[in-house]
């Protein structure tokens, strides 16, 4: 239903007939697809509250992946613990889940970023490119 209030506000904004094919005017207006914005809030509360810019009761949510007894490869690439879930349509859903189920498959060099603003901008363009890459 949002995807459809996002479409007709684009189409609005260009004035077109209700029926045109939106996705070109998305990517022209760079609106990213509503489940990519929910993506990008979703990995943007993970990244505030890694930082510390987040309540301490969403901190409690969010347990970094501990370092594994033997050196891997991936010990340093800052992946966040995933746990497991019962239910599959709710529990996967859930934040705790699902933040760091997107954050671990972000690339290495958003997930090192340190600065809001940077991320921010680096983000949504890394959505921008996988949610418009797949049409």
């Amino acid at each position: 239903r949002l995807q459809k209030v996002l479409n007709a506000a684009a189409r609005f904004v260009y004035q077109l007939p209700k029926f045109c094919h939106i996705t070109p005017v998305l990517k022209d207006l760079h609106w990213l697809p509503v489940k990519y914005r929910i993506m990008f809030k979703i990995i943007l509360l993970v990244f505030k509250i890694l930082h510390g810019l987040a309540p301490t009761y969403l901190q409690d949510l969010i347990k970094v992946k501990p370092p594994c007894r033997y050196q891997l490869r991936s010990d340093d690439k800052f992946f966040l613990a995933v746990p497991k879930t019962k239910c599959k349509t709710f529990g996967d859903r859930a934040f705790y889940k699902a933040g760091p189920d997107l954050w671990n498959h972000l690339p290495l060099s958003l997930r090192n970023t340190n600065d809001l603003q940077k991320f921010k901008k680096d983000l949504k363009t890394h959505l921008f490119r996988v949610a418009f890459s797949e049409h």
